[in-house]
């Protein structure tokens, strides 16, 4: 199955918080799912999330999109949607647990 990185900018301003738990629910469903193959959120140097990677295994470039569409983030308008960028990828990439990451997205959200 092609993979695809996605990469999308927040609305400035936007708070995820009250869609944070929605939003990790889904991205641990895409994983259990071996549709979500990695992501993680944009940062500035202190942390603050910007937006989001995610790699996506779909057939199409338009179906890994409809994937970002689907998420909490898309529909609430958190995502920038005209900001989203889709390229074919073939990467290696190292084994990091779901809950790890979560974890420290946990701890940095804590901080704002």
């Amino acid at each position: 199955m092609p993979e695809w990185l996605v990469k999308i900018e927040d609305i400035e301003g936007a708070d995820r918080t009250p869609y944070y738990p929605e939003h990790m629910q889904n991205l641990k469903n895409l994983f259990d799912e071996k549709i979500l193959v990695g992501a993680g959120a944009l940062t500035t140097p202190e942390g603050k999330e910007t937006g989001g990677i995610l790699i996506i295994a779909a057939k199409t470039k338009e179906e890994a999109i409809e994937v970002v569409k689907r998420d909490v983030f898309a529909r609430k308008g958190i995502f920038k949607m005209d900001t989203i960028t889709c390229e074919r990828t073939i990467g290696i990439r190292a084994a990091r647990s779901f809950e790890s990451c979560h974890e420290e997205f946990e701890s940095l959200s804590r901080k704002e």
